[in-house]
């Protein structure tokens, strides 16, 4: 990974000719699209598919939702990350190193999605490091709520 990618994630701001320096395209591409497949599959597991499977199944108690919807966002992480590098793979198979080349340069200027990037990271961990303070045990439940709730705010933010 090159300084200029990651000065670009953090936020820095960088001329032309800086972010015109990818020299890992398919590397900074890959983790792209696998950071946007773990952004997806949290939210999905963690706000949809995991409450949803234990309204269907029972019981529905309170608590039993609330672990669904954190072993879902869990499980939508861990899917995510697996399939994320697949999905590079499977799109970049047929595309030039140019094509790979714009796609991440375009990338790095999109402001909204480098914020959605930035903020899901930041929400993860901090959500995770209040967690295990609060808890003592784990900090699975901040992490998950924390990408999700940062998800959202941000595609608030960025849509007003």
């Amino acid at each position: 990974m090159d300084k200029e990618y990651l000065k670009n994630y953090v936020g820095f701001s960088l001329t032309d000719d800086q972010m015109r320096s990818v020299i890992y395209p398919k590397t900074e591409l890959t983790l792209h699209i696998t950071q946007k497949t773990m952004q997806a599959g949290c939210l999905l597991g963690s706000l949809i598919i995991g409450p949803g499977y234990r309204t269907i199944r029972g019981p529905r108690t309170l608590n039993s939702i609330y672990r669904s919807s954190i072993n879902g966002g869990r499980n939508g992480l861990i899917i995510g990350l697996v399939i994320g590098p697949i999905m590079t793979y499977s799109k970049i198979v047929n595309v030039d190193d140019y094509g790979v080349f714009d796609r991440c340069y375009r990338i790095r200027y999109n402001l909204n999605q480098c914020r959605v990037d930035r903020w899901t990271l930041l929400g993860g961990l901090l959500g995770g490091t209040a967690s295990y303070i609060y808890t003592g045990k784990t900090a699975l439940p901040g992490l998950v709520y924390g990408i999700s709730l940062s998800l959202l705010s941000t595609g608030f933010y960025n849509n007003v």
